[in-house]
């Protein structure tokens, strides 16, 4: 049966329905599994991973480094984002857009999607916490705090998501004092922001060229979201995978590749639960319904069959 959760604000009440079905227990197949796009449909690139990138060392047939080891400065330590950078102009506004309410909840329905609607939405637990030198520390809540939940709660994933320092919104987000519609928090503030922003591994269907710059199709983070029924049926293209990468010498390939890994916002849960991972997807974003991509940060695909994690040889 459709759910329907009815979210309190202090102005209104706003119905969001969620209309995926969870699954009969048994069939879950993570949703970042058996992507294809159709040749027929487009000319179709994807976005070259850290170590296929000539700043990086990339130099055919020779692959190069993820960047924690090709750029000093960067920690070694732990995996960090494969981020592809938009160039839409003007840029004035460092790639971010408000990331209004309806987007809010329709980004929430994705991240259900991908795993099935199989988690409790969760409960607050009445603690609140700041990162304060890199450590977690409890206290009393303001519009800087982060919230905990329930373990392994759908609202959990979305806070950790959505959070400051995680990459989709950096530093744009619910803990920098925004609103975030989906926790009810700050609702009197300007709206979380959104960063039109891609991730190694990400299939883009191109619709031209622009001096440097490839234009590339997107969803229109200024107007309003269709349903996420819509995008999964016409344009699931338009819905990435976000990737990391290590820097361990066991997850270099023996060809030269290295191993790229999921944002792990749904390890623990997945584990927890018996469930094959998943990773966390975004929709690809840009104003007007196109963006621009720097055309050396991306590559052709020669198969319609794809994995952000398991980078294509070439």
């Amino acid at each position: 049966m459709d759910k329907q959760i009815i979210l309190h604000t202090a102005d209104e009440s706003i119905l969001f329905e969620r209309k995926i079905n969870p699954p009969a227990p048994g069939t879950y197949i993570p949703k970042d599994r058996g992507l294809r796009v159709d040749f027929s449909k487009g000319d179709w690139w994807r976005c070259r991973h850290d170590f296929e990138r000539t700043a990086f060392g990339y130099n055919p047939p020779k692959y190069g480094l993820p960047r924690q080891r090709a750029v000093q400065g960067y920690s070694q330590l732990k995996p960090m984002p494969q981020t592809v950078m938009t160039w839409q102009l003007p840029r004035s506004d460092g790639g971010f857009t408000p990331f209004t309410q309806e987007w809010q909840f329709r980004y929430y329905e994705l991240l259900e999607w991908a795993i099935d609607g199989r988690l409790e939405r969760g409960e607050r637990t009445g603690r609140y916490w700041k990162k304060i030198n890199g450590k977690k520390v409890f206290g009393p809540y303001d519009s800087y705090s982060r919230v905990e939940y329930t373990p392994y709660s759908m609202m959990g994933v979305w806070e950790d998501t959505v959070s400051d320092s995680v990459g989709l919104t950096d530093g744009h987000s619910f803990d920098n004092g925004l609103a975030d519609y989906v926790q009810l928090l700050n609702l009197s503030a300007q709206p979380m922001q959104i960063k039109r922003l891609l991730f190694g591994g990400t299939a883009l269907r191109k619709m031209g060229l622009s001096d440097k710059y490839t234009i590339f199709e997107t969803l229109d983070p200024t107007q309003h979201p269709p349903t996420l029924q819509w995008i999964i049926e016409n344009k699931p293209y338009l819905i990435q995978w976000t990737t990391e990468i290590g820097c361990l010498e066991e997850q270099k390939l023996a060809d030269g590749r290295w191993v790229v890994a999921m944002f792990g916002k749904f390890k623990p849960t997945c584990d927890y639960f018996g469930l094959a991972r998943v990773g966390v997807p975004y929709f690809i974003f840009g104003r007007g319904g196109t963006n621009l991509v720097l055309t050396e940060h991306i590559i052709p695909m020669e198969t319609e069959a794809y994995s952000m994690y398991v980078p294509e040889k070439y």
